[in-house]
């Protein structure tokens, strides 16, 4: 039999200072539980209807609309038919935002999705933030690798290749301007779901004190560009 008298430590110590911690991490459990439960949820902006979508790539799609919206300041110059055509592309672009704040899941998968033409909208690097619209059509040229081709305006082509990783598309653009001048220029989306792209660019020899905002919305096969590309 041990023999307890002898021991540095009496047992009945040794005892108590168990139940001691035992109950000191209770308490500190049942505090932390309380505490966290009370916490605010922090500066969130936007509260999408599905809680499962991710608030960042929501907030993204919804400055997408907001700054598509932004082509109605600049119609003056404008027909009433080409002003016509352009709330009915800011309609379509209503859908499927309100369609994107009802997914129960964004998907990723851009191998295949990517792909496509575009109908865009978008603001030109300058003090006036000018608008214009048009059309991209992407194609893949690799794992990761794409080809891009604009159609800016109804008569200015763009063309670029670029790339893409965890939804950020990355392409080099140029184009020959006034003079038979070449620009050169850097456009970068991020792919918010298969139908948005929202992005900016940048020119090389354009005002830096600036970005161009250029927002994307992927046609559906049921859509031709016959019907909208008399707007520009």
């Amino acid at each position: 039999m041990i023999d307890i008298v002898n021991h540095q430590v009496p047992l009945v110590m040794a005892i108590g200072i168990i139940c001691l911690v035992l109950i000191t991490a209770l308490i500190g459990t049942c505090l932390f539980l309380r505490w966290k439960k009370v916490q605010p949820k922090g500066d969130i902006l936007i509260t999408p209807k599905k809680a499962n979508v991710n608030i960042v790539t929501y907030n993204q799609a919804k400055r997408w609309l907001e700054n598509s919206k932004k082509s109605l300041h600049q119609i003056n110059t404008l027909s009433p038919d080409e002003i016509n055509i352009l709330k009915e592309e800011l309609r379509k672009r209503q859908e499927v935002f309100n369609a994107f704040k009802n997914e129960i899941e964004i998907a990723h998968t851009l191998n295949v999705q990517l792909q496509g033409t575009y109908h865009i909208l978008g603001f030109n690097q300058n003090k006036e933030n000018s608008r214009y619209s048009g059309f991209l059509h992407l194609s893949r040229t690799g794992e990761h690798r794409v080809h891009a081709e604009w159609i800016i305006d109804g008569d200015q082509t763009q063309s670029g290749t670029g790339f893409y990783h965890n939804h950020i598309l990355v392409i080099n653009f140029s184009y020959e301007g006034e003079a038979q001048k070449i620009y050169k220029g850097v456009v970068i989306y991020t792919v918010v779901n298969e139908s948005i792209l929202n992005g900016f660019w940048s020119e090389k020899h354009a005002n830096e004190a600036y970005l161009g905002i250029e927002e994307g919305r992927k046609l559906k096969d049921s859509e031709t560009l016959f019907k909208t590309v008399h707007l520009n």
